[in-house]
């Protein structure tokens, strides 16, 4: 047998291998199994894992949003198996297998992409000498060290092509999808309900609304302005719909603050487009003159979408709409602990020599609530979250991190050509709302999106530059 042979066909052989173990292993297990919906995923696996080594941005999908669904109580999954490690260590694998065929390339993450993530890394390393809260510090420091370094630094191998970018686009938006019939079909969903929503029993509020704000904007900035028929135009819309319904329902206002706050940027960065055209309108090309108007347009329609979900299902949202009011009219809720939170914080990096070297990785939990466990507690604001357990050097290694990202996917906006405009604008706006999410709510390892967007963005630098190098 030739070794091209066995490079070129290593993942079926893979799977040839996995189903002769199933295949033994079966008579054991399936006595064992009492959900029928285990041994439906036992016996599928196969060819799912298949396809999932062989398109790993969608293993990649998976593993980002795992805490939205692995605790659904009825997979009923051992106890020792934990869906982020499964689909991060499958995704690896499909990136091994990628670049032994050739597939995928080599690269070297980009200096201002690395360094400042590298000396946050090690500052969270010295840290957890010295923190107060080591069972929460090991906690945190072990998911930086390898699911948050994973989730960033992994789209630099995952996309490098387009059809790689719309591919996880399309698992994410299934994704989302499966997670609005679960809430639509669940005993859950009720009219005038006085209480969060969540998906597949597990994925709690805040993850609904984060993740279902994902999927808005990819649908939003993506598929809506990247589809080619009219057909796929209200395919998009109606997704749209579905998934605004889910960021409002699911009671989160963070998410829903982040969307209102993005749409409204974007669309005065899209005006600003047209007033350069009227001021210079020699120096607006006839591509660019059209795609202003395109955007214009699909504002408009994305507009009204909102407005039909807002109208249309009102009676569904009554208690995000009492928790934004009890929020506007300052009443006792959650908004007096963010603030003691935040002034803790602020008080470790005003002081000397905690302000210079943090409280170490998790040691916030001990310093502002006396408590350290498996899950700690952690300042609402991941850059106050930074600062007061890895000092004023961590904050700023982050804020140039962030800096640069933002910089990289703003230039991608500037210099991508066609429908690279719509990728551009669609990873940026994915970015920026994990940012504003990232400020009011979770650490860096809850918001690990925010990376992955970041790394994205760079990726996606790659892209736009060799392409400019192929029209020269």
């Amino acid at each position: 047998m030739k070794v091209g042979f066995i490079k070129n066909n290593v993942s079926i052989l893979c799977l040839a291998l996995f189903c002769l173990l199933l295949g033994v292993f079966i008579t054991f297990l399936v006595d064992k199994l009492e959900n029928s919906l285990s041994i439906f995923i036992l016996l599928i696996f196969p060819v799912a894992l298949y396809i999932l080594i062989k398109y790993p941005e969608i293993a990649f999908v998976l593993f980002v949003n795992a805490g939205i669904y692995k605790a659904d109580p009825r997979l009923q999954l051992p106890g020792f198996l934990d869906l982020t490690v499964l689909f991060g260590i499958i995704s690896i694998i499909g990136i091994i297998f990628g670049i032994i065929r050739k597939k995928i390339r080599l690269v070297i993450p980009p200096m201002k992409m690395f360094l400042p993530y590298f000396i946050i890394i090690m500052l969270a390393i010295i840290g957890f000498t010295y923190t107060e809260a080591p069972i929460w510090g090991r906690e945190k420091l072990l998911r930086l060290l390898t699911l948050t370094s994973f989730a960033m630094f992994a789209p630099m191998f995952l996309f490098q092509s387009e059809r790689s970018i719309r591919r996880f686009f399309i698992a994410f938006v299934l994704l989302a999808m499966a997670a609005f019939f679960d809430v639509v079909f669940s005993v859950e969903l009720q009219m005038y309900k006085y209480g969060f929503t969540q998906a597949f029993g597990s994925s709690g509020y805040l993850g609904l609304g984060k993740f279902s704000g994902e999927a808005l904007l990819i649908l939003c900035f993506y598929f809506f302005f990247s589809a080619k028929t009219l057909t796929l135009k209200f395919i998009a819309i109606g997704f749209i719909i579905a998934t605004a319904f889910l960021t409002i329902v699911s009671g989160a206002r963070g998410s829903t603050l982040a969307l209102g706050v993005l749409f409204v940027a974007t669309l005065i960065f899209t005006l600003g487009n047209f007033v350069k055209e009227g001021l210079f309108l020699e120096r607006i090309s006839l591509v660019e003159k059209k795609r202003n108007r395109k955007l214009l347009a699909g504002f408009i329609i994305i507009l009204c979408c909102f407005g039909f979900a807002s109208v249309r299902f009102h009676e569904y949202f009554s208690f995000f709409l009492a928790r934004t009011e009890q929020l506007l009219l300052n009443v006792r809720e959650s908004v007096p602990v963010r603030l003691y939170q935040y002034h803790k914080a602020l008080e470790v990096l005003s002081s000397f020599p905690s302000g210079l070297v943090g409280l170490g990785i998790g040691g916030f939990s001990m310093f502002a609530h006396g408590y350290d466990g498996e899950r700690g507690i952690f300042v609402h604001n991941i850059f106050l979250d930074i600062g007061a357990e890895l000092g004023i050097v961590g904050l700023i290694s982050f804020s140039l991190l962030i800096y640069w990202g933002f910089t990289a996917g703003f230039r991608n906006v500037k210099k991508a050509k066609d429908e690279q405009y719509f990728t551009s604008i669609t990873l940026l706006s994915l970015f920026l709302f994990m940012l504003l999410f990232a400020s009011v709510h979770g650490n860096i390892n809850d918001c690990r999106t925010l990376l992955t967007w970041l790394g994205s963005n760079y990726a996606y630098r790659r892209l736009i530059y060799q392409s400019i190098k192929e029209r020269l």
